[in-house]
């Protein structure tokens, strides 16, 4: 993030990287390296899912092997490979999200046992907004009221398609899909775009899913996107406003990365903290009072009463283990133990892709070669909220209670199944060509884990925990 890279998202073409040069890798045996690459990806994911309690279904395994084998393919090979896989990938969420459209109507999507899609669905039928889901339940329930069901719609819709349950899943698999469109065509052949697009979790937001992270997900990829893709100087403090307020009140967990960029921010550019804060105050109270009639001080108290804490609605399995009767994190005991551990790698494995830190790992580790160019990077303040927004979203991994479990509360997570790979492919679109064959490993990675675990999570049902 040094002035050679100011940028940001903005590919460079560098020279190729320093275990490319060792190895000597030619372009012809970029498929081979690829493909070998995906078949250890796929013998990781398998015994790691045996472990965590994952039987094979092995005619769908076979299928989706051979799928994503020629995802591979096609995603790793030739010139500007990531924008071209990410076409590719598009095109499969596409179909995925048509083929979640037409079982629903067929009334054959599966149950998915995971969230609060019940509850969400309550409140878009009552014409209700959801404090913690403030700007996306507010949005739903007014479409819902204005559009589906308006009279002359509402008879011509299938009888499968009526309820609110079934508007949710139309109304999030059409935002992952076209909301992912629009992400690549605004950020074309960006690794840090790709990558969190071949996570379970991703997939099975676009796959008819009933909750509220479909209509947030890509938005949030895109403010990271937005965010590390000019130096923070060069941005106004009215725009980082607007940004901290919109995330803020789109979800309650996005409150602290809303205080990290504005914390940033007004570090980066103190000239602009104030009118930065002041957008952030007038954005938030005017979007609170559109959203919540009632007030901005019934919304808080609203907020604060719909926040679990202590002990309340948690599953037998964490009793004891909160930090505390008003925390909504695990206490120091807890997250020590190889239990929590194994209920993490349960939800790092089956929703964000165990590949995501080892390809995080590997991004940071590419920069060994070039200590100069990293340490006038890390003096960039988008490499410090870089740092902060990592540490966070790892803490939200493994200290965040999910009170309904690590299964069913699978999508709890998705912040930082979302932030590591797109951490992941931004130090890699910043370090490497954008035609270095290498970058393709981490693709092909993906892949490999993403046809074993995605049918668990969209399909069959998780496992139970071990």
């Amino acid at each position: 993030m040094t002035q050679q890279t100011a940028t940001g998202l903005r590919g460079t073409e560098a020279p190729r990287t320093a275990l490319t040069t060792a190895l000597r890798l030619p372009e012809a045996s970029v498929s081979s390296v690829s493909l070998a690459a995906y078949g250890l990806a796929l013998l990781v994911t398998a015994l790691l899912t045996h472990a965590l309690g994952g039987a094979r279904h092995w005619p769908l395994d076979l299928l989706t092997v051979a799928f994503g084998l020629a995802s591979v393919l096609a995603m790793t090979t030739g010139r500007h490979a990531v924008d071209r896989g990410a076409r590719h990938w598009a095109w499969c969420l596409t179909v995925v999200g048509v083929g979640a459209i037409a079982l629903l109507i067929a009334d054959a999507l599966p149950a998915r046992p995971y969230g609060d899609g019940a509850i969400f669905a309550a409140f878009v039928a009552e014409g209700r907004a959801m404090p913690r889901w403030l700007i996306g339940s507010a949005a739903a329930s007014t479409l819902h009221a204005a559009i589906w069901q308006h009279p002359l719609l509402h008879a011509w819709l299938p009888e499968t398609l009526r309820t609110p349950a079934a508007f949710l899943a139309v109304l999030g698999t059409s935002t992952m899909v076209f909301g992912t469109w629009a992400l690549w065509r605004r950020w074309p052949g960006r690794l840090a775009l790709l990558l969190p697009a071949l996570t379970p979790v991703w997939v099975l937001f676009a796959s008819g899913y009933v909750e509220y992270y479909p209509l947030i997900a890509t938005a949030f990829l895109g403010a990271l996107a937005w965010l590390f893709d000019r130096p923070l100087t060069e941005r106004r403090g009215t725009a980082i406003g607007v940004l901290t307020a919109v995330l803020a009140l789109a979800y309650v967990a996005f409150v602290p990365v809303a205080l990290l960029v504005l914390v940033t921010f007004a570090l980066a550019r103190r000239d602009e903290a104030a009118r930065a804060v002041l957008a952030t105050v007038v954005t938030g109270t005017v979007i609170v009072a559109t959203c919540w009639p009632e007030g901005v001080t019934h919304y808080v108290r609203a907020l604060y009463a719909v926040i679990n804490v202590g002990e309340a609605n948690l599953i037998p399995r964490y009793a004891g283990q909160v930090a505390g009767p008003t925390s909504i994190f695990f206490g120091a005991h807890a997250t020590l133990t190889s239990t929590h551990a194994r209920d993490v790698a349960y939800a790092l494995v089956w929703g964000g892709g165990w590949w995501t830190l080892p390809a995080l790992a590997a991004a940071a580790w590419s920069w060994r070669d070039t200590p100069d160019v990293a340490w006038r990077a890390a003096r960039d303040p988008r490499a410090w909220l870089a740092a902060g927004l990592l540490v966070w979203h790892l803490a939200y991994l493994v200290c965040m209670v999910p009170r309904l479990g690590p299964e069913a509360d699978i999508d709890l997570f998705f912040p930082t199944y979302v932030y590591v790979p797109f951490l992941a492919g931004l130090l890699l679109d910043l370090r490497t060509a954008t035609t270095d064959p290498w970058r393709g490993l981490v693709v092909a990675v993906a892949c490999g884990a993403l046809v074993l675990t995605v049918p668990w999570l969209a399909w069959f049902g998780l496992p139970a925990l071990p």
